[in-house]
């Protein structure tokens, strides 16, 4: 939830800051119309890629899926050209729409069901109200620092939300090996200290 909340807001920032983008290329409408169609086509692959996450592969789908959007959006940061902005975008809506599927997975096979629907419900508000509070100061951090600054910022954000998805990750990968990766911590943590060696004198 964290970790979407941290991709969320940075998209509430680069949402805005498509057109300054495009006008920073003097790419014109066509360049816009391109820039949607782009990322609406990686959406509609990112889709179709869905469908074949489960329950064992859905925490390295998200985590990977939060990197592609990281990376693809740092990529656009510092892109000098427009054409490679696109081929940028199609990947990170692919990206985007995997991380979508295998989050919503996540919440609905591992949440227990006297609790899914307050979950469900904590996660979409939290959710709503980052991607509101992007939006909100999008035009200040916009006007300060241009437009694929704030494509950096978004890159950012999404890097950040990968490393809050690596402990998740880590015990996933040992759930699949039968690890109880919070009882090995527990017991690494409450085993006494080995007693230092004597050295002679």
């Amino acid at each position: 939830m964290l970790a979407w909340t941290a991709l969320v807001f940075g998209m509430g920032l680069v949402m805005v800051a498509d057109v300054p983008l495009v006008e920073h290329f003097d790419a014109g409408s066509v360049g816009y119309g391109l820039l949607i169609t782009f990322w609406g086509a990686g959406s509609v692959l990112g889709s179709f890629a869905g469908r074949y996450l489960n329950e064992e592969n859905e925490p390295k789908a998200l985590f990977l899926g939060v990197v592609v959007i990281a990376v693809t959006t740092g990529g656009i940061a510092v892109s000098p050209w427009f054409a490679p902005i696109l081929a940028l975008v199609l990947v990170s809506g692919v990206g985007d729409a995997v991380t979508l599927v295998a989050e919503q997975g996540i919440q609905q096979r591992r949440t227990p069901d006297a609790v899914r629907s307050r979950v469900m419900a904590a996660s979409e508000g939290l959710v709503s109200l980052s991607f509101v509070v992007g939006l909100a100061f999008a035009g200040i951090v916009l006007r300060a620092v241009g437009p694929q600054g704030v494509y950096a910022i978004g890159g950012l954000t999404g890097a950040i939300g990968a490393l809050v998805l690596l402990p998740a990750l880590r015990r996933a990968r040992a759930f699949e090996h039968g690890v109880d990766v919070m009882a090995v911590d527990a017991s690494a943590a409450d085993a006494p200290a080995e007693p230092e060696a004597m050295v002679p004198a």
